[in-house]
């Protein structure tokens, strides 16, 4: 340290060197008690210089015999000073601020991130196992999707050697698994609620009574009699399929009186019916070789069976107004007992036979003695019919059964 008021030799030191060796001291030593003592040290260097012999250069010797000139070069000295106290005392604050990271040798950090990493991979596969509960309870507590970003976050701290902020991000999942988990569980334990088919639609059904007859009863006249007191009145099979098929309801309290076969003895039903003003449907036999021309309109053998309408009874039956026309085969056989290429040729034939008679098309169909199968259901469909009646019991019509429309016998039971 240079004192002001002593001389001192340095030989063979340049004014750079010098000034870097103070400069050197100046910095260096970053304890505040020194301060002071480093400024009154500047406010010296000036005076120190001009006290050391060495060999000066002339601009050196120009400017330290110059008042001015020494002047200057001390206030800049200070000004120096300051700021060099300055960037020390800064220093020093941002060194006490900063928090100290604990001192960790390598091999430790790596045993941690290898657990936490271990943990991680553990912890997925509960996720995924979760998962699987989930879909099986047909519940939805949480979206395996949104966890891939948070694995993966973990894992990028993992490389970047974060391992306090992947510690913390595990923890949270942890947290989440555990919540979750109770969820389900909770759920689980929860008796399980047995899911049960809808009840069907309710079928559009209507009420209609169909009367079956194959002769002209006794007292056929009471028989209609007592229904006009009671108010029905008689619709037609045409009249019933339109409105189970468009679910349209029937006038008042509706009525069907049928008559089977086409016996001759039926006309002195369609002279009451007429007397009534009442409708009614008639299902002809067309009759054939299978019933050796024993039955039907185009009987031949009068040496067998009953007597049968002829076509111009028919026509007479058909043009009145009051009667619709149905098929109901060519031979009166038992369908199902056929084959289907006999029932086909029994129900197409017929109808055809009968349309070609009357000049237009029937819609109504009777199965022979009221059998069938799907064979024939089948068939007569296709045939072009739109109703078909069966002898089984019944009042209840509905679009379900419109190839098997029930019937009844007795006209004295009905309300």
């Amino acid at each position: 340290m240079f004192l002001p008021g002593e001389w001192y030799e340095i030989d063979g030191m340049s004014y750079l060197e010098y000034i870097l060796i103070c400069y050197r001291y100046l910095v260096n030593d970053s304890s505040t008690i020194y301060i002071g003592l480093k400024i009154g040290i500047l406010l010296c260097f000036s005076t120190i210089l001009m006290k050391i012999r060495m060999p000066r250069p002339k601009i050196i010797v120009s400017v330290f015999s110059n008042p001015r000139a020494l002047f200057i070069l001390r206030v800049g000295l200070v000004s120096l000073a300051f700021a060099l106290t300055f960037v020390s005392l800064r220093d020093v604050t941002r060194a006490s601020i900063v928090p100290k990271r604990p001192i960790t040798s390598f091999s430790t950090d790596q045993t941690g991130a290898t657990n936490i990493q271990d943990d991680a991979v553990s912890l997925n596969d509960k996720f995924n196992m979760l998962a699987v509960r989930q879909t099986k309870d047909h519940a939805h507590v949480f979206d395996p999707a949104s966890l891939k970003p948070a694995f993966f976050t973990i894992e990028s701290d993992l490389k970047l050697g974060a391992i306090k902020a992947a510690k913390v991000k595990l923890h949270d999942l942890q947290s989440k698994y555990a919540e979750w988990d109770n969820q389900l569980t909770t759920l689980e334990k929860k008796p399980a609620i047995v899911a049960q088919d809808p009840p069907p639609p309710v079928e559009f059904s209507v009420n209609v009574p169909i009367l079956l007859y194959h002769k002209t009863p006794a007292n056929f006249d009471a028989i209609l009699t007592e229904l006009q007191s009671k108010h029905y009145q008689t619709i037609t099979l045409a009249q019933l399929s339109n409105s189970l098929r468009t679910k349209k309801p029937l006038p008042g309290k509706s009525i069907i009186i049928t008559f089977d076969d086409g016996f001759l003895d039926q006309l002195k039903a369609f002279e009451l019916l007429k007397k009534h003003q009442m409708k009614a449907t008639f299902y002809i036999i067309s009759g054939g070789e299978r019933s050796n021309g024993c039955i039907g309109a185009n009987r031949t053998n009068f040496s067998c069976g009953d007597e049968y309408m002829s076509w111009d009874d028919i026509r007479n039956l058909d043009a009145s107004g009051l009667v619709e026309i149905g098929g109901h085969t060519i031979d009166h056989l038992s369908l199902p007992g056929q084959t289907p290429v006999v029932q086909q040729f029994e129900i197409f034939q017929n109808k055809t036979d009968i349309e070609s008679k009357l000049g237009h098309a029937i819609t109504a169909f009777a199965y022979p003695m009221g059998n069938f199968n799907t064979t024939s259901i089948n068939l007569t469909r296709k045939a072009g019919y739109t109703s078909a009646v069966s002898t089984q019991s019944g009042t209840i019509q509905s679009a379900s059964i419109l190839y098997s429309l029930h019937r009844i016998r007795e006209a004295s039971t009905l309300p």
